[in-house]
Parts: C-alpha cells; sequence; structure tokens
C-alpha cells in the first residue's frame, strides 16, 4: 500500500514504478504505472528480492502537472522462491470462477496470491524470533493481524510480525513449567483468544493384567484467555474425558495405550458448546461451556463400554468446523490403510442416540493424477467467501480450490528439493486459510483548507468511523461519527475548526476498532 502527500486542487495521482537499475527510465522502462483519484494506492505484482524506484505526477485541475523526487525501495526475498529448492506447481487456474485474493499457506510460513507468487512471508529473523519447529493455522483477521500457533506458542502479529498478544507461557493448566499450545488458535467474536493445549498423562503398568508399558499420552486442554492473557475459562480432558477407554482399546497401539492427539475445535456459540476432535481416536466430542461436562461423543468405538454414537463416516480427522446451520464440515483423511479415500465432507450429527448421521455432502481426494486420495497426515477444508470450497491436502502438499458441485477451479502446491532435485515427500501443509488482500481494513483522511476532512476507505468493507480531533493540549475538540463509507469511496465532514492541518486527528473504525492518527 503506496501513500502520498495530498493535493488539494490535485483532479488524478499516476505512480510511477520501475527498476533501481535503469539509470534514466523512458516511458516504456515504467513497470507499473497506476492513476487514482486519492494519493493512496494498493500495488500489486511486485517481485521478491528486487530493489526499486518510483514517483508520483500529480495532475491539477487547471492542466498543470507536477512530479515528486524519485523514492527508493526493496523488497527482501525467502528461499520458498528459489527454484532450485522449491518447484511451484499449478494445474488449475480459472480466474473467472475463483475470487482474486491470497492464500495462506502455514507451514510454507508464507501466504501466494492466485498466480501462486509468494507475497508475504516470515523472514529467517522472523523464524528465529518465534523459535517454531512447526508453524500452524495462519489466520489473516478484518484488521489485518495474523494469528497462529508456533508450537509451543501461540501468537497473534501485525503484517510486521510485531507482536501484538502472545498466550502467556506458565503451564497454569497443564502443570507444567510451559503450556504447549497446539494446532490450533483462535480470536472469538467477543475478542478472547482459545487455543488448544497439550498435558503430558504417564500411564504405567499398575495392575498385572494389564498389558500397559509406561508411556506419556499427550491429553488436550482447551484454555480461553482475554485480551489482557488472563484465563476467563479452561477445559482439562484429564478431568472429564474417561480416560480408561483409552487403555487397551480396540485401536491397536505398540504400548497398550492409545494417544489421543487433540487437533481441531470449533465454538457454537449459539448454544455455549465446544465440539473437540481427536485425530488417533476417530472421535468428536462435544462440550457443554458452563458444566465442562461432554454432552456426547461420536465416532469409532474404543471399548465395549464405551457411550459413544458410532459411525465410520471420519477416521483420523481434522479441521472440523460447524457451519450456520448445524452440519459439521471437515476434512476425513479416512481409513487408507484398509482402502478408503480421504475425503471432505458435510455431515449431520445424531440430536440423540436415537437419531442417525446424515452425509450431506461429499468430495473424494482422488480427483486427479496428481492426487492418489491417501492423506494420511494433517489437512483442512474451509468454504470461501463465495461459496467455494478450498481443500489442504495435508500431506500430499496441495492445496485445491473446488466448486460446490466439485468442479476443479485452482491449485497450488510447492514441492521442496535437495540439491540433486529429489522431492522431500515429508514437506506438508497442515492448513491453508483464505483472504481477499493484506489489507481488508484500510482508512485514510485528509484536512482542506476549508475546514473540511475528507475520509477514503480503501478497505474491503463497508465501514463507519469515530473521528475525534485533539489540540494542543491532547483535548477533544470535535468529535463525529461518520455516515457509512463504501469500500473505494470517500466522504467529506464539516468541521467548526480553523486549521485542520494543525491539529491532531484519530479515526477509529467501527468494524474492528483499528485506529488511524495523524500524530
Amino acid at each position: 500500500m503506496f501513500e502520498f502527500p495530498y493535493e488539494e486542487n490535485a483532479s488524478v495521482y499516476t505512480i510511477y514504478i520501475t527498476y533501481d537499475s535503469i539509470l534514466q527510465p523512458k516511458e516504456k522502462d515504467f513497470i507499473i504505472k497506476k492513476q487514482e483519484k486519492f494519493p493512496v494506492s494498493l500495488i500489486k505484482d511486485l517481485r521478491l528480492g528486487k530493489n526499486y524506484k518510483w514517483y508520483v505526477e500529480t495532475t491539477l485541475k487547471s492542466g498543470k502537472k507536477t512530479k515528486s523526487d524519485y523514492h527508493y525501495f526493496s523488497i527482501a526475498t525467502t528461499r520458498m522462491v528459489n527454484r532450485k529448492l522449491y518447484q511451484p506447481i499449478q494445474l488449475y487456474n480459472k480466474k473467472e470462477k475463483i475470487q482474486d485474493g491470497l492464500i495462506w499457506c502455514d507451514q510454507y510460513r508464507c501466504a501466494v496470491d492466485r498466480k501462486g507468487n509468494v507475497v508475504w512471508f516470515m523472514t529467517e529473523d522472523h523464524l528465529e524470533q518465534v523459535n517454531a519447529k512447526v508453524v500452524r493455522d495462519f489466520r489473516l483477521y478484518n484488521d489485518g493481524n495474523i494469528s497462529f500457533i508456533h508450537q509451543p506458542n501461540a501468537s497473534r502479529v501485525d503484517i510486521d510480525m510485531n507482536v501484538l498478544w502472545q498466550a502467556p507461557a506458565a503451564g497454569t493448566i497443564s502443570g507444567a513449567k510451559k503450556e504447549d499450545y497446539h494446532h490450533a488458535l483462535l480470536q472469538l467474536p467477543n475478542g478472547n483468544y482459545m487455543v488448544l493445549g497439550n498435558e503430558k498423562v504417564k500411564f504405567a503398568n499398575e495392575n498385572p493384567g494389564d498389558t500397559v508399558t509406561s508411556e506419556e499420552v499427550d491429553f488436550c486442554n482447551i484454555i480461553e484467555f482475554n485480551e489482557k492473557r488472563e484465563i476467563v475459562w479452561s477445559w482439562r480432558m484429564k478431568d472429564y474425558f474417561p480416560y480408561e477407554y483409552l487403555i487397551n482399546s480396540k485401536i491397536e497401539t505398540r504400548s497398550g495405550v492409545v494417544n489421543p492427539h487433540a487437533n481441531s475445535f470449533c465454538v457454537d456459540e449459539t448454544n455455549n458448546v465446544i465440539y473437540l476432535s481427536f485425530r488417533d481416536i476417530s472421535r468428536i466430542i462435544k462440550i457443554d461451556r458452563k458444566s465442562k461436562k461432554i454432552l456426547a461423543s461420536y465416532g469409532q468405538r474404543l471399548n465395549d463400554e464405551d457411550d459413544v454414537m458410532e459411525t465410520d463416516l471420519f477416521r483420523l480427522q481434522h479441521d472440523i468446523q460447524l457451519l450456520p446451520n448445524g452440519d459439521m464440515l471437515l476434512f476425513n483423511n479416512n481409513d487408507i490403510d484398509n482402502g478408503k479415500i480421504s475425503c471432505v465432507e458435510i455431515i449431520r450429527l445424531p440430536a440423540t442416540k436415537k437419531d442417525t448421521f446424515q452425509l450431506k455432502w461429499k468430495f473424494d481426494l482422488n480427483y486427479d493424477a496428481q492426487s492418489n486420495g491417501k492423506i494420511d497426515r494433517m489437512g483442512g477444508v474451509k468454504i470461501m467467501p463465495d461459496g467455494n470450497y478450498l481443500i489442504c491436502e495435508g500431506s500430499s502438499n496441495r492445496v485445491v480450490e473446488i466448486s460446490p458441485k466439485g468442479e476443479l477451479l485452482w491449485d497450488f502446491a510447492l514441492r521442496q528439493k535437495d540439491t540433486s532435485g529429489r522431492v522431500n515427500d515429508k514437506f506438508a501443509l497442515y492448513r491453508a486459510n483464505f483472504s481477499r488482500s493484506l489489507y481488508p481494513n484500510y482508512v485514510t483522511f485528509y484536512p482542506t483548507s476549508k475546514n473540511e476532512l475528507i475520509v477514503l476507505n480503501k478497505g474491503l468493507e463497508t465501514d463507519i468511523y469515530t473521528i475525534n480531533i485533539y489540540d494542543a493540549d491532547n483535548k477533544v475538540v470535535f468529535s463525529t461519527l461518520s455516515p457509512e463509507i463504501k469500500r473505494n469511496n470517500s466522504i467529506k465532514i464539516k468541521t467548526p475548526l480553523i486549521n485542520l492541518k494543525n491539529l491532531r486527528i484519530e479515526l477509529v473504525s467501527s468494524n474492528t476498532k483499528l485506529s488511524k492518527s495523524n500524530k
């Protein structure tokens, strides 16, 4: 996003961008030439690792043109665009049937555009900063900030990776020295953060009849924090899950105890319940937030006493999401060792034990020669704003977008290679998410000599802004609420003040509470 000085008598601004290496560029040398009504512009298709220079030509209402000096910038680069190390692959790109935007690829540590070009990434400095072996669950919110897991940590950062919020390190719930945050982090509608944590529980062979050897199992805890990083709610698996079901269960294990391996959750705000999914025991449980009791269990039966609503509609699943109509969308890795095909599906969970499971929709992942339908690890699915499905194929290392009718619309994969050119088949994605822009919420403003304030909404959604103007003593001397401003639109706000240009002005978005000031 480029901004440059506002000229009250301007009719149009033209931004010119070329490579810094071109000493005296001619008209044909400018790789970008873009006109704007206001002095702000979102520029696409710049390249990583390049040095640029640019200037702005302002055309006044009189027809006179003025040019700014040249300004210079460079863009860092990442190993992900080194074709000797990584090979991008794209087979589908039906531009007329997909929405423009970015795909956030967590274990790639980057976001790509619809052409497969990297447009945002964590630099080596960022990786050192977060000290992460595994990065999971990138989410870009409407305020332009990002949350993600960098196990054992969980953070929210701005677009430049400045930390805005981080889950506390102390193991308050697990009792360990440090909480082990994993797999999923979500900001709730009330502004709080909910995250999964691991707790090591040791199973020992205390009874002569048991075949259980000494084994540590990861029990899952759910923790909700407020903005002050205080725990406001938690659920401890050890206190509520019948862990005896994990001992000598029907699921074969070497040690005699199965590790449940929780990997995703979703919140039903209307009914105040949480659904928690366990991969290795092929189970989804429904938790009452008030009592913390398990209201229902769905999936594979662990032993004869197991109180579960049994189904084979999913096995080893990931990324559960409750849809507005109460259906459950999930990534079903499935029992591929016994000939089943991995798929994404929508199911209706039974309300009572007298009800049955309903398969509402399914898409099998053996749809072309590049996908064999056998995804043993990871994976996820998201519904796009236009109703399409964005599917991350986990260990198969591919992201594909399909229509509700199963038409293949877009895909992307990044194959990691060694120096001999061999592909690393363990290089994979956990989840992929979509955003329409790096700047979903963006506002700017310009005081005029007529004591008016021009407010420009460059974000993606219609917004309303609180406008505060302060004097030299930092006291509010004018405050108002703007009318609705549509995207790429502006309005004028009249004020009774003199010389706005010498006063501090602050705008606060109603959508995200983000503020912008001319400090």
